[in-house]
Formats: C-alpha cells, sequence, structure tokens
C-alpha cells in the first residue's frame, strides 16, 4: 500500500540523515533491508560519532521517536539501542497483501 511505501521511505531516508548527523565518519555503517510476504524489515548498524565534534546539523527529519509510532500504529516494531558506540536500529513494518 501506498501509506506504508511512504512511511518505508521515510524511514530510510530518516536513517541516512542520522548517519550523516551522528555516525563516525572514519567507520563503516551497515544498512539493510528485508523484504518478507508480510513484512519488511530494516535494520541500520553504524558506529556513534565520539571525536568530540559537533554533529553536522540538517533539517526536516521527522525523528526515530515519529518512525516508532506511525509503525507501532500499522503493528509493527521500531527498536534502537547504543551498544557500546554502535548505534543499532531495527524496523519490522508489517505488509498487507493486495490482490
Amino acid at each position: 500500500p501506498q501509506k506504508t511505501l511512504q512511511l518505508v521511505q521515510g524511514l530510510i531516508r530518516e536513517m541516512y540523515a542520522n548517519l550523516v548527523k551522528h555516525a563516525s565518519p572514519d567507520s563503516p555503517y551497515e544498512v539493510f533491508v528485508l523484504l518478507h510476504e508480510s513484512s519488511i524489515e530494516i535494520t541500520q548498524i553504524n558506529r556513534i560519532r565520539c571525536d568530540g565534534q559537533a554533529p553536522v546539523r540538517s533539517d526536516g527529519g521527522h525523528g526515530v521517536a515519529f518512525y516508532a509510532d506511525r509503525i507501532s500504529d500499522l503493528g509493527g516494531a521500531l527498536t534502537s539501542e547504543n551498544l557500546d558506540d554502535d548505534w543499532n536500529m531495527y524496523a519490522r513494518i508489517p505488509v498487507k497483501a493486495t490482490k
């Protein structure tokens, strides 16, 4: 459905904007998107910026909490955590099959 597609696109834009703002510029990052019949799974892993530099500013994002709420409304989940200076975010977004 179009609303789910827009939500996925917005979340991926938010993830990449947060990589620019918060990820260590000298470390690799990983973003995985898995498509299943009944859901879309998105995972982001990156090292958190620890160089004392202020994060790069950008405008226009909704924020992770916004997407967590929207995904929860659809029956999915978005979780995130800082684990030893690695940022881990995982989203599972249900997809309704259309015929």
